[in-house]
């Protein structure tokens, strides 16, 4: 949900926003089924289980010698993908709240559990005025991922490109800070 900006100041213009108990207004909520993260998972895992049962089985050791250090190299880079795509993961946002006076966003994570256990902090306040896009040009390496659409409703090209990913990443301040949003 996006809205218009007076002032510094965000004012709902689409979406009925919802007030919590709390004061604050809930802005975005997503709930994940159980099974999401193991399936989004699965494009490592499934070659890296390939990759062990061939080192294991090694029925390539005799014709070509050179296939078990290939696949032990393989086996490493698919396993440091992976780690970089938990980084991904681990700053999906599970919520959005807006403080009454409409100046900062908190980000409530999705996997608080992890987080603790890795002494992270399992929500995150922002000021709006600090989700301004980083820098690009010339100068700086392009954004990865499928960016967060800046404008609301989506067009038809926006809708269409989000099969691609299953995360919108919204930057801000730099080109290494990031959340994660669920397009669905």
């Amino acid at each position: 949900m996006l809205i218009s900006i007076r002032e510094g100041v965000y004012t709902p213009r689409h979406e009925k926003i919802f007030q919590l108990e709390s004061g604050y207004y809930l802005l975005y909520y997503h709930r994940q089924e159980w099974w999401r993260m193991g399936f989004l998972y699965l494009k490592y895992l499934v070659p890296m289980a390939t990759l062990v049962y061939l080192i294991k089985k090694n029925p390539f050791y005799k014709t070509y010698p050179i296939m078990l250090p290939a696949m032990t190299i393989g086996f490493v880079m698919m396993l440091i993908s992976m780690i970089k795509y938990s980084k991904v993961t681990n700053m999906l946002v599970h919520q959005v709240h807006m403080d009454p006076t409409g100046t900062e966003l908190t980000f409530i994570y999705k996997n608080q559990f992890f987080r603790r256990f890795r002494n992270d902090k399992p929500e995150q306040t922002i000021m709006i005025s600090q989700l301004v896009n980083p820098p690009q040009g010339d100068d700086y390496r392009p954004l990865s991922g499928d960016l967060f659409p800046s404008a609301y409703p989506l067009t038809n090209a926006e809708e269409q490109r989000t099969y691609g990913s299953y995360f919108w990443r919204k930057y801000y301040i730099t080109q290494r800070l990031f959340f994660s949003f669920a397009k669905k």
